[in-house]
């Protein structure tokens, strides 16, 4: 993987851990209700169990965490190696 799409995809995962964080927030302190939305068009939304959509952003919010931790040792390993390459 090239380091820019590396960097690329850990800040696209971060955007979406604290999308995810915001909305777990939210809907804790105003118990508000979510919605299916088709292709992020909120004009084409369905009603689901409130429960399960709060079940799928917690465990897409756990891979996201998983994945950016593989990320970031990866991005650890880069350094060693171009240190290395430098020294």
């Amino acid at each position: 993987m090239e380091i820019k799409k590396l960097i690329d995809e850990i800040s696209e995962i971060e955007r979406r851990i604290r999308q995810a964080n915001g909305l777990l927030a939210l809907h804790e302190k105003h118990q508000i209700k979510l919605v299916v939305c088709a292709s992020n068009d909120s004009s084409t939304r369905a009603n689901a169990d409130n429960e399960f959509l709060i079940e799928a952003v917690k465990s897409a919010l756990h891979a996201d965490i998983l994945r950016l931790e593989k990320l970031q040792e990866a991005i650890r390993v880069v350094e060693k190696v171009i240190d290395g390459i430098v020294a």
